[in-house]
């Protein structure tokens, strides 16, 4: 009880000036978030894409956008660190692959147009394909396991699969449709049981 005295452990100011630095910081991200909307809704009102902003799941679509472009700009800072460093490379490969899906996702989901949105959907299951593998393939050269021969099969093992699921992203075995469903104007539709084994195999990196 003294320590916690005698070194200002339980000083009120200290309180009172973490709250109000954390206060200030929440209010300024909710103004930047509340300005990212009416800023990217405008643009899009201008007719420059088929997409706009849905009133009611905004944090979605606003979401998205935000992820896209902040793990885009994490690999470009990542690789500018060291472009030679195979860790980093793999990290900023998995950072581009988030942002590529994220961006795609934000399209389709945003379309105001049918095709446009479906064609989104095909798209970004190519990048998203490769997010799981990535992100063990990063883990395992992080901890040192790349030299044990089991896991470095699994991982090559890993990106097969990915390439052969990438050309399948394209086609109605995946993806069949998009339609109106839970507040989004259009929502993707698996097309097949291989949609369920990709999810799967998605999970299970």
């Amino acid at each position: 009880t003294y320590a916690i005295f005698r070194h200002s452990m339980l000083d009120i100011r200290i309180v009172l000036k973490r709250t109000a630095l954390y206060s200030s910081f929440v209010f300024l991200l909710s103004v930047f978030y509340v300005s990212i909307v009416f800023a990217v809704n405008k643009l899009l009102e201008g007719g420059l894409f088929p997409v706009t902003i849905s009133l009611g799941v905004e944090h979605v679509t606003v979401s998205t956008l935000f992820t896209s472009l902040s793990t885009f700009f994490l690999a470009w800072f990542v690789v500018s660190r060291d472009f030679r460093n195979k860790l980093y490379l793999i990290f900023a490969f998995y950072s581009l692959s988030i942002s590529f899906w994220s961006i795609f996702l934000f399209l389709n989901i945003s379309s105001r147009d049918y095709k446009f949105s479906l064609f989104a959907a095909h798209i970004l299951h190519l990048p998203a394909t490769f997010i799981p593998i990535l992100f063990a393939h990063f883990v395992n050269i992080y901890l040192g396991d790349n030299t044990k021969n089991d896991h470095r099969k699994w991982i090559a093992f890993s990106y097969v699969i990915g390439l052969i699921l990438t050309p399948l992203t394209l086609t109605d075995l995946i993806v069949s449709e998009v339609q109106p469903k839970f507040g989004l104007r259009y929502y993707t539709m698996p097309g097949s049981d291989l949609y369920y084994f990709y999810v799967a195999f998605w999970a299970t990196n």
